[in-house]
């Protein structure tokens, strides 16, 4: 999540970054808006959001490494898994490391993502294949848990050992397993990035990406025999106001989503971004604090407008559009604001750096 804005800033990166925060900020608003959610906005959001964001967060480890040491990604992992903490204890009022969330998982593959780096690529794409696969493996012998485990500050009662590694490693909100994988996807592109493999490359990428998404996504809907999808019943239709469609995260979403990562790279990795597209490298360079900032005006201006209003969820589609919208129109006006201040009083420590940028 570095955001320096020299010469050598790679701005597909940035924009890549940027289409995944900007599909998961209705993706996590959808907890405020009334269910039954669109199908077709869950699919996107549930292969657009979190395993781009995933994947860039690793590939930016291989792009920035240099020189640097591994306790310099021990710290930068360990301080985003302290936001996580921070937005758990602040803004949801429960207890942290309860479940796994993405910030979690963020920053527990940024040191892995260091340390496997210089692995072969086909090493790196087998790890991931055998993480899907372990996911399965897991859920299929122990379970999985349809409501995610969470202890409120207020009446903490911890759970037992036992289900607190299941959630972390099965069924919490971004378990380990099958997330783990998509930092080594991330690896997986951008080291073939770094060699140079040009137009190759991304026609590669993109062919890949139509087989991987394609057969993921017919896996997931079409009624085929002995096969638990969609079409069954066996994925969730919403989790505590949460619509995406891995929970729980199947082998075949697995797929489809493999195919997104791989097509999206290969789509901005091969485009210039216009400018009136330049919003998409505006929140690639600020993703951490939009990630936070929209979770806070959720809680802080979404959720009271409704109780004003005597409603728990927004029943409109066009109340909800105009609710995310003016999320969207805040983000952007805070990441210019950020981008003025910056100019004078560029942060200096690396907390500071995630946060706002170099």
């Amino acid at each position: 999540m570095e955001n320096s804005r020299n010469s050598s800033r790679l701005h597909w990166v940035d924009a890549l970054r940027g289409f995944a925060i900007l599909a998961m900020i209705p993706a996590n608003l959808l907890h405020y808006y009334a269910e039954p959610h669109p199908l077709w906005y869950r699919v996107f959001a549930s292969c657009a959001a979190a395993p781009i964001f995933i994947a860039v967060s690793a590939g930016m480890v291989v792009l920035g490494s240099g020189n640097r040491a591994l306790a310099y990604y021990v710290w930068r992992g360990g301080y985003v898994v302290l936001i996580g903490a921070l937005l758990d204890l602040g803004l949801w009022r429960i207890v942290p490391f309860v479940s796994m969330d993405v910030l979690y998982l963020i920053g527990l593959g940024i040191p892995v993502a260091y340390g496997c780096r210089r692995l072969p690529v086909g090493w790196l794409f087998v790890a991931s294949a055998v993480v899907f696969a372990v996911s399965a493996a897991l859920r299929r012998y122990f379970g999985y848990h349809p409501e995610p485990l969470y202890a409120l500050l207020i009446s903490p009662h911890l759970p037992e050992f036992p289900r607190l590694l299941a959630s972390w490693f099965i069924d919490g909100w971004f378990p380990v397993f099958p997330w783990l994988g998509f930092v080594f996807l991330g690896l997986v592109v951008f080291r073939m990035f770094l060699q140079g493999a040009g137009w190759r490359l991304r026609a590669g990428l993109s062919i890949a990406g139509i087989l991987f998404a394609t057969t993921g996504l017919v896996w997931l809907f079409a009624p085929l025999p002995g096969v638990h999808n969609v079409a069954d019943g066996l994925i969730l239709p919403a989790r505590i106001g949460y619509s995406e469609i891995f929970y729980p995260p199947t082998l075949a979403y697995l797929t489809a989503a493999t195919g997104t990562v791989f097509l999206a790279t290969s789509v901005f990795m091969n485009a210039k971004i216009p400018k009136y597209l330049g919003v998409l490298s505006l929140f690639g360079r600020y993703a951490l604090l939009i990630y936070i900032l929209h979770q806070a005006l959720g809680v802080v201006v979404i959720a009271p407008g409704l109780r004003l209003l005597g409603i728990s969820k927004i029943e409109s589609g066009a109340a909800f559009l105009f609710a995310l919208l003016a999320v969207i129109l805040a983000a952007t006006l805070a990441c210019n604001l950020v981008d003025c201040i910056k100019v004078r009083y560029p942060p200096r420590s690396l907390f500071a750096q995630l946060l706002f940028g170099r």
